[in-house]
């Protein structure tokens, strides 16, 4: 009988010699540049959006809601683009994968800088500006810290979904600089040649698919003799994971979540103000939400390294409860800013966690599938949360009956974590 392979993991721990810890893990210049690429990406656009909505109106002389109609084809063109993306990012060198969609975004921003109808920037918008986004943006960035992290692969997620909240604090302002002096279309211009020098000439100088392509193994030991043992799930097709239960639950779970989250930060202003909140008032109730959701993604990232990451998922889920609730009983603007700071911090940290879930469960060999073909249903379940709280306001004149049911889906996205089974690497 042939004795069993060196190093496997059905037969017990591979025999190693000593971890040999290198100065500086490259792991982190990894996460470094990944953050910038996402942080341009997440900011030119998402964020972003609505600093063109005025110019572009008046040019175009068309309503906020034709226009906010490029925004719904962006996320859409992101959603799809995930999904085949996020395969090639298992197959192919992810910096040339990064630089490509570097020079096509910045390439689209220059063709949006030219273009003379709303019909050709809508093209635009959900061809190669959404493709680009989704080359350098977050799918790429959790994909390569589940190839170079395990040990601190939460502390490392969450320092990762830091970059798309500074993509709105820092980005932003600069784009507004820009155009109050130059006028949109330059600021178009310039954001396309900065997105593709930037993150294009980054990636191709420092990044690598994975540790072994440099001689190293995850966390920054040096690679020996003995190989790391391949993970159980790495050998997985497509049809094997699709029709997997973690899959779906942790599909459902996270994308319930996420689409309620994402449906409470459209509507926080307009509900605050209804409440006769001042305007600037409601704004500091979303500003305060988004700087405890950076704090959020760093503390609760670095507890999913110690933690089980089901737990911390329902401890999200249960702010989301908490916070709908509140709404519910229209309270005091201290109350109010109390309790979206206080969830703000809990929803930070579903990000990170969900990146390394889906890694347990998983594994780093598709990681990149798996994960962006989640990323294609929660952006639909994100869109669909979006269009149904805006119809209940519009039916009820008030979001009350959207927060009672978001609670419902809340309890359901809480019962999808009882099925999922994770497996450590």
């Amino acid at each position: 009988m042939p004795s069993p392979r060196k190093g496997s993991r059905m037969n017990g721990p591979p025999i190693a010699a000593p971890a040999i810890r290198s100065p500086w893990f490259h792991g982190w210049t990894i996460l470094a540049v990944a953050f910038l690429a996402q942080m341009l990406s997440m900011g030119t656009t998402v964020y972003g959006f609505g600093v063109f909505v005025k110019p572009l109106t008046t040019e175009f002389n068309v309503s906020r809601a034709t226009l906010n109609n490029g925004f719904i084809l962006f996320m859409l063109g992101m959603g799809l683009f995930s999904i085949l993306i996020g395969r090639l990012l298992d197959r192919y060198p992810i910096r040339l994968i990064m630089f490509g969609g570097a020079i096509i975004m910045g390439a689209g921003f220059a063709a949006l800088s030219a273009c003379r109808t709303l019909t050709g920037m809508g093209l635009i918008i959900v061809g190669p500006l959404a493709f680009g986004a989704t080359a350098i943006g977050p799918l790429v960035a959790s994909t390569l810290v589940a190839n170079w992290f395990t040990r601190l692969r939460g502390r490392a997620m969450g320092i990762s979904s830091v970059a798309t909240s500074l993509g709105g604090a820092l980005v932003v302002p600069l784009i507004a600089l820009s155009l109050e002096q130059f006028g949109w279309r330059v600021t178009l211009a310039v954001v396309g040649v900065l997105v593709a020098v930037l993150a294009g000439l980054s990636a191709l100088l420092f990044i690598h698919n994975r540790p072994a392509d440099i001689g190293l193994i995850t966390d920054g030991s040096i690679q020996t003799s003995a190989q790391p043992g391949a993970f159980a799930g790495d050998d997985q097709s497509p049809r094997d994971w699709l029709y997997s239960r973690n899959f779906w639950c942790i599909t459902f779970s996270v994308g319930l979540c996420f689409a309620i989250n994402q449906s409470f930060l459209i509507s926080l202003v307009p509900y605050a103000t209804d409440l006769q909140i001042g305007l600037k008032q409601a704004t500091l109730l979303l500003s305060c939400s988004s700087i405890a959701s950076i704090a959020g993604k760093l503390v609760i990232g670095a507890c999913a390294d110690h933690i089980d990451k089901r737990l911390l998922m329902l401890l999200v889920i249960v702010c989301i409860v908490v916070q709908m609730s509140v709404l519910i009983l229209q309270p005091s603007f201290l109350v109010l800013l109390i309790v979206c700071t206080l969830a703000g911090f809990a929803i930070g940290g579903e990000l990170p966690v969900w990146g390394a879930l889906v890694a347990d469960c998983f594994g780093s060999v598709k990681y990149g599938a798996v994960m962006g073909a989640m990323n294609a249903v929660n952006t639909l379940l994100g869109l669909g949360a979006v269009y149904f709280i805006g119809t209940i306001y519009d039916r009820t004149a008030s979001y009350a009956m959207a927060f009672q049911i978001f609670i419902g889906i809340a309890v359901l996205a809480a019962l999808f974590l009882l099925f999922i089974r994770a497996k450590t690497e």
